[in-house]
């Protein structure tokens, strides 16, 4: 079972597709983060699905294959613009 995710908001910055409430608990501050870690606790439904979708936003967006194909790519384009400047 996945489980719901609570981050600070300074954590979210380099996300773009989590969302508060919906497939994560996006907090303010320390107090914020202590308050919706026991709403979760409370509200085990919600908690369960908020961590469906959190899983699912992370295999949607940053498995590893996804991921592995646009590094292997970059390392190609940076491998051929290298071998047009090498000298000899």
């Amino acid at each position: 079972m996945p489980f719901p995710t609570v981050v600070l908001e300074s954590a979210a910055n380099g996300i773009p597709e989590i969302r508060d409430r919906e497939n994560v608990m996006i907090a303010r501050d320390r107090t914020e983060f202590i308050e919706k870690t026991i709403y979760l606790l409370e509200h085990p439904s919600e908690a369960r699905e908020i961590g469906v979708r959190g899983r699912q936003m992370l295999e949607e967006h940053y498995n590893w294959d996804y991921w592995e194909d646009k590094l292997n790519r970059t390392l190609e384009a940076c491998s051929r613009v290298k071998k047009k400047g090498a000298v000899n």
